[in-house]
């Protein structure tokens, strides 16, 4: 059963004071005028509700796009060229990519969508959908990555500042995910 919330019963409210102070209890006939007008307002609200579901889609989607660049950016810059393994399909791209002909960012992107297939099965809709868009486009911007700057050694001879970045970079991007319930 789905939970209507407190916003629903505040509008319902707002109804009941709105019409109490037209309906005339001793004209039966006020009753079929302002039930009319009880739909048009009803049915107003109704858009307003759908506009505003739409409006917060936009804002997961723009949240997701987000975190997921800023998890690109230090997968691809600090934990692939210092071979950092942490654990995940990343990490395990890391060690494949060592022993095959595949690159981190190919391994990534065969190893998520296979997972994704599988995923389809024991996640919810909502859950799947977003999870879908986050890993498809965390691996084409690894991939676009890897083509416009192929890099070739670590970007600085710091590595416990890049290790910092390879760890707080997508531990950020993975809480905004969390946050509007997605995963990559």
């Amino acid at each position: 059963v789905e939970s209507r919330g407190l916003g629903d019963v505040y509008k319902r409210q707002i109804l009941i004071i709105y019409f109490t102070d037209y309906i005339d209890i001793r004209h039966p006939s006020s009753y079929t005028i302002h039930a009319n007008k009880y739909q048009d307002l009803h049915d107003k609200l109704s858009n307003h509700k759908g506009e505003q579901q739409m409006l917060k889609q936009i804002k997961n989607f723009l949240i997701m796009t987000l975190s997921i660049t800023i998890m690109a950016i230090g997968v691809y810059y600090f934990k692939f060229p210092n071979n950092f393994t942490f654990g995940g399909v990343t990490g395990a791209a890391v060690v494949f990519a060592k022993i095959t002909p595949l690159s981190a960012s190919m391994f990534s992107t065969i190893v998520n969508m296979l997972l994704l297939v599988v995923g389809f099965f024991f996640l919810g809709k909502d859950f799947a959908i977003k999870t879908t868009y986050a890993t498809i486009l965390l691996s084409v911007e690894l991939l676009v990555l890897e083509k416009l700057d192929p890099l070739t050694h670590p970007l600085s001879n710091e590595p416990m500042l890049e290790l910092i970045f390879a760890i707080a970079l997508p531990a950020i991007a993975s809480a905004l995910l969390f946050y509007v319930g997605a995963s990559s």
